[in-house]
């Protein structure tokens, strides 16, 4: 978590920005998305290699992957109650508001687009967290995967896929932030704790073996195809 702030806040990037809000208010973003990712994923290779050089392994992570689910919910069931105070008295931003009920806000949230030291929260919690311990899971995964059973040819094709869709988005990050998604949702429990309690659990992966090589191909082909025209 600490390595992605520090990322968000260093890694340099042209400025982006965001659709006019209806206070008209325009967000302006770093996009350095792609490069945090790239940074981030070279990162874990080499730690992991390090680790494998002296009897450690990443995958530690899968076998306690329970404990590591119940503290990310705890802990964005607390993020999201700091985030609805903060739109209370610390506002970052005329687009922020209480609905009268304290229930509804912590579910919806009180900022559209609230900031931390000059962070944006809604990047941080959806790309530099979500979408990054994302691909991170998919990887340390698959590794458990190939030290229990060998190489599964489904799970690295399922790998691979995502690995592709993770760079895209990172790729295509700056689209993101100006999608329904973000020009609409407040930071609250309904974007941020999906962000940090749901996307881990993408991570399962297919356990079954695909049957030739030619029906392999056909599935990489596809996905990748479908991949290529979403991003025209």
């Amino acid at each position: 978590m600490l390595f992605a702030l520090i990322l968000q806040a260093t890694m340099p990037g042209p400025r982006s920005e965001g659709p006019v809000t209806p206070k008209g208010n325009v967000p302006v973003y770093k996009d350095n998305g792609f490069l945090c990712f790239l940074v981030t994923i070279a990162s874990f290779v080499g730690l992991t290699v390090y680790l494998k050089q002296n009897g450690l392994t990443p995958t530690v992570v899968y076998d306690r992957f329970d404990e590591v689910l119940v503290t990310l919910t705890l802990f964005s069931l607390v993020f999201c109650f700091v985030l609805q105070c903060k739109g209370y008295f610390f506002p970052s931003s005329s687009d922020h508001g209480s609905s009268g009920n304290l229930l509804f806000d912590f579910y919806w949230g009180t900022e559209l687009y609230p900031r931390v030291f000059g962070l944006d929260v809604k990047v941080f919690t959806n790309c530099r967290f979500g979408m990054t311990i994302w691909p991170l899971l998919c990887l340390i995964f698959a590794l458990k995967s190939y030290e229990l059973h060998g190489f599964v040819d489904s799970m690295w094709v399922s790998c691979l896929l995502q690995m592709v869709y993770f760079t895209k988005f990172f790729w295509w990050e700056a689209g993101y932030m100006r999608t329904i998604d973000i020009m609409v949702d407040r930071a609250g429990y309904y974007i941020c704790w999906a962000a940090w309690s749901t996307s881990p659990v993408f991570t399962l992966q297919l356990a079954s073996t695909l049957s030739t090589s030619r029906y392999i191909s056909g599935v990489l082909f596809l996905q990748l195809y479908c991949s290529w025209v979403s991003s025209q």
